[in-house]
């Protein structure tokens, strides 16, 4: 039996709770690092959803007798054998979660150029996280993942960006993972231990509250393992490393170090037993004996009245009790200033350990409360009036935005700390499905399934609603695909009401806000000129919000590759997605446009989108609403309509009438015949088809087109570019920018203002010819099959008409 002196025992909880060695502490047992600063709590408590509740109370009566951690004999029994969150930090807990769902590779979705890691855990809404989810930020989220897991870059860890961007709820994710799990599999149980009869130990008595054993101070909850001496706990995890191994693909980390109280306690019962035993050398047996009279091993469960480690700004006169630790004012009595007896660890931090906090806005705050934080984040130690100092077991992770990091970067003492800290950017994408799809989580509040349905098309059942079927995840070329042709999507702000959403009402909230976020001011790009060919400041990519939507909605197929890169970097050096309207100003652009909807008791389409987006940026709505701001976004907005919704509405009305687009279709290839000739001859006046047939070449409907073509495309149309493509194509593929040309020159010729009344008389239940009145019905009958009804439907036309009218009166302004 192995023998233990009783000096080292003595020393042993206190030794282990000094500051000495505590640099390897914090690289060992995983202590993270990084930067942030105290701030308001959050008050939400949260406690595992899907079926868990009942299992934590049953999880309660689990108790388990020291020996069940200490004995070897047969490992597969050993409590930390079959339960090896025992010998993990917090950091390899979370990791242990993460790993419960599947990851995989896709292609960037705004500019498919780059591979990310797409985790299921944050993005696909899991139930074990009740459905939340982050939509997009692979690259931040791969960051993550990679720093819980390897630890090796030895800074801290800070997201940099606005609000809005899925930050906290980074945190908020794996906390829920984490308390699911924990209830309801085995594999991811977590253990801690209770103390019990001290008041047997007449220098703890003291402690004890009540008759039931209560205790006068708040007690954290390590694991059991941190109660044993270094040889019983090398022993302990040697049981368990393949097992673990075999689950996270890398060695255990186990942190070892006990509390200040218990170390305390600790030493208070071996000294007493020692002394009334007589003993000199303590055995392995000696020291189990004297503990498990004194201590149980109990589920750590989930602790509902316990705030999400969440820390916000917090100014000047803040309460450091509340993030921290506070003096027992009874036990200091009894065991004077510098005993751990004497506090109460119930502040955020401490009561977090073994997991993570999260320090949000942490720049803003005061240069003495970040530098007082700094030893926490950065070394894992906590340290605060006479207390012990306290080793902590726990993730930090901390966030603020760029103007604070500026901000920092003038400030001597703050700058050397920011040095140390890795800066991950989690800014607002810029990808219109990305930004409809945030727009409808957050005015959902967590409940998507409850407020919104969606009925397939094709299909008259109605389901509750899910983002990744609303907007897809995206495929292997990075594509991410709306509801329009594929769903119907409701909103039900009353279980006896349904507001449809029409096709592409959130198309047109998407593309605006998107186009608000870009940087096009050529002033900011010249700082970096010298590192980009492709994209220049001139360049219609740089200077033109529409092309690069178009590059993004994938509407432009034939970009090349090294624009792509580039296009991405300058996303990045721009910091593309701080500015613009914000998400939360998203949210209240759809919150706005659904009361409006509510109040007329119609659907919310592109006419109800747009009159709520006047009505906010009227009335200062949007919070950044300047009157530069204003001018441009509503010259955003209105390019929007007529540049990428008139041409999808026209689409769809052609398709339900039943023209379709073969007309479009034939056209361009008229064009394109023509183009191939003047290629050669630029006098000609003809070209001949597949059986020699003529053709004349209609030359005034060539040269509008042409116009079309350049305003567009922002350069000009010459016949060798139809040419030059198909021979790079084998002549199979479309042309894309002569086509969007060929459609928009459509547009002023097909579905006329009188056809397009007509129609909309019918659906509003007025006397029309028989003619359109038989067209009329066939239209409605085939609504459905598209996402639309009659109201909607008749809102389509009415944009259609509204925007033919506005091009003409701008064509004529012009002239």
């Amino acid at each position: 039996m192995t023998n233990i002196s009783s000096k080292r025992l003595a020393g042993f909880a206190l030794t282990c709770a000094l500051l000495i060695g505590v640099s390897a502490h914090a690289s060992t047992e995983g202590g993270l690092t990084t930067d942030g600063a105290c701030v308001t709590l959050l008050t939400k408590a949260h406690m595992p959803k899907g079926g868990n509740s009942l299992k934590v109370y049953s999880a309660r009566q689990e108790t388990y007798s020291l020996r069940a951690l200490t004995d070897t004999s047969d490992p597969t029994k050993n409590l930390a054998y079959k339960h090896p969150t025992i010998i993990l930090n917090a950091q390899q807990i979370y990791q242990l979660a993460m790993n419960h769902y599947p990851s995989r590779t896709i292609l960037d979705p705004t500019y498919p150029i780059k591979q990310h890691n797409y985790y299921s855990v944050f993005s696909d809404g899991v139930k074990e996280a009740d459905g939340a989810s982050i939509i997009g930020q692979y690259q931040a989220l791969s960051e993550l993942v990679d720093y819980i897991s390897s630890q090796s870059s030895g800074k801290g860890l800070m997201f940099v960006g606005p609000g809005g961007t899925g930050k906290t709820e980074l945190l908020v994710i794996l906390d829920r993972l984490v308390d699911s799990l924990s209830t309801s599999n085995p594999d991811h149980f977590e253990y801690t231990f209770r103390w019990k009869n001290l008041d047997k130990i007449p220098f703890l008595q003291p402690l004890v509250a009540d008759d039931f054993g209560n205790l006068h101070i708040t007690t954290m909850k390590r694991s059991p393992l941190t109660l044993l001496p270094r040889e019983i706990q090398e022993r302990i995890v040697g049981v368990a490393t393949e097992r673990v191994r075999g689950m996270l693909d890398a060695n255990p980390r186990p942190f070892l170090t006990p509390d200040p109280q218990s170390a305390e306690i600790i030493n208070a019962i071996v000294e007493f037993y020692s002394k009334e035993r007589g003993l000199t050398e303590i055995t392995e047996e000696d020291y189990i004996s004297m503990l498990e009279q004194h201590v149980d091993i109990v589920r750590r469960l989930p602790d509902p009245t316990m705030p999400p480690g969440i820390i916000r700004f917090q100014d000047k006169h803040a309460d450091p009790s509340q993030l921290f630790f506070s003096e027992n004012i009874y036990l200091k009595q009894m065991y004077g200033q510098n005993s751990a007896l004497s506090y109460d660890y119930n502040g955020v931090v401490p009561r977090r350990d073994g997991r993570g906090v999260f320090f949000d806005e942490c720049f803003r705050n005061s240069e003495g409360l970040l530098n007082t934080l700094l030893e926490v984040i950065q070394n894992s130690v906590l340290e605060a009036g006479g207390a012990p100092p306290l080793i902590l077991n726990s993730l930090f992770l901390a966030a603020t935005n760029d103007e604070s990091i500026e901000k920092a970067r003038t400030q001597f003492a703050i700058k050397a700390n920011l040095d140390r800290i890795k800066k991950v950017p989690m800014r607002q994408p810029i990808h219109p499905g990305m930004i409809a799809s945030i727009a409808l989580l957050m005015h959902s509040k967590g409940n998507m399934a409850q407020m919104y349905k969606m009925r397939p098309v094709g299909s008259t059942e109605m389901v509750p609603a899910e983002i990744n079927e609303i907007y897809t995840l995206p495929n292997e070329r990075g594509e991410i695909f709306g509801p329009e042709g594929r769903v119907a999507l409701y909103a039900t702000p009353r279980l006896s009401k349904t507001i449809l959403i029409s096709p592409h009402a959130l198309e047109l909230l998407g593309l605006t806000v998107a186009a608000t976020r870009m940087v096009t001011d050529e002033k900011k790009l010249k700082p970096f000129i010298n590192e980009l060919n492709a994209v220049g400041p001139g360049s219609q990519y740089f200077t033109s919000p529409r092309s690069r939507l178009e590059v993004i909605t994938r509407r432009v197929k034939e970009v090349q590759k090294p624009v792509l890169f580039e296009l991405a970097r300058v996303n990045k050096l721009l910091h593309e997605g701080e500015g613009g309207i914000s998400a939360r100003d998203v949210e209240r652009w759809l919150s706005h446009a659904l009361n409006i909807a509510d109040k007329s008791g119609g659907p919310l389409t592109p006419l109800v989108m747009d009159q709520a987006f006047r009505e906010l940026i009227d009335t200062g709505g949007f919070v950044e609403n300047t009157s530069e701001l204003r001018s441009t976004w509503i010259q955003i907005h209105n390019a929007v309509k007529s540049d990428f919704l008139l041409a999808d509405i026209t689409s769809d009305v052609q398709t339900i009438i039943g023209s379709g687009n073969s007309s479009a279709v034939q056209l361009y290839n008229d064009i394109r015949e023509e183009a191939v000739v003047l290629a050669t001859n630029a006098d000609a006046d003809y070209w001949s088809d597949a059986s020699g047939t003529r053709h004349s070449i209609n030359r005034e409907r060539y040269a509008e087109i042409a116009n079309i073509y350049a305003d567009i495309n922002g350069e000009p149309f010459t016949p060798g570019r139809v040419t030059t493509f198909d021979l790079k194509n084998d002549g199979g593929s479309v042309y894309q920018p002569l086509m969007r040309a060929v459609e928009k020159y459509m547009l002023k010729r097909q579905l006329d203002t009188t056809a397009i009344t007509g129609i909309i008389d019918h659906l509003s239940g007025k006397d029309v010819s028989d003619d359109v009145r038989e067209q009329g019905e066939r239209v409605s009958g085939r609504l459905a099959k598209f996402g639309y009804d009659a109201a909607s439907f008749k809102q389509a036309l009415q944009f259609i008409r509204d925007e033919q009218f506005e091009l003409q009166r701008r064509q004529a302004s012009a002239q």
